[in-house]
């Protein structure tokens, strides 16, 4: 239930929850997942928009990620790497997005006990094939807007 469950902005009511738990093969009420959801917004920092309604539940936008079980080392080594080689091609609200599986992933593989394994994407480097380009010069407000 907590994997369904998105970042803010977007959000999810009882209902939606219902519906993809179902999907999923588990048969509950809206009255047992409001009341489930009650219970884990005490020990994970979930949040409920009781604006209007129905409710809508989400995490919070720059909260930590929650890996349910614990990202491993090969994941971490590829968003690593993804955050080194293709920062430039990613658009930037996607690098947002992505922002704190990067940093989940840096402290993976800083806690590692393997300094070869860890140390990775200190001794990758990709080579362009042709000359490298240099960027433009812009306002970062302006490509916020493009992007």
């Amino acid at each position: 239930m907590l994997r369904l469950i998105p970042r803010a902005p977007q959000k999810l009511t009882v209902g939606t929850l219902k519906k993809k738990l179902e999907a999923d093969g588990f048969e509950v009420s809206e009255c047992t997942i409001q009341r489930d959801l009650q219970s884990l917004s005490v020990l994970f920092p979930l949040s409920c928009d009781d604006r209007n309604r129905p409710y809508g539940w989400c995490w919070p936008r720059e909260g930590r990620v929650l890996d349910i079980p614990g990202m491993d080392p090969q994941t971490a080594l590829t968003f690593k790497l993804a955050e080194t080689f293709l920062q430039s091609l990613m658009p930037r609200s996607t690098l947002a997005a992505m922002a704190p599986y990067m940093e989940a992933a840096g402290n993976v593989l800083g806690a590692l006990g393997e300094p070869g394994f860890a140390r990775w994407p200190d001794k990758v480097r990709v080579i362009p094939r042709g000359q490298r380009l240099l960027s433009p010069d812009f306002k970062p407000e302006v490509l916020e807007v493009v992007y």
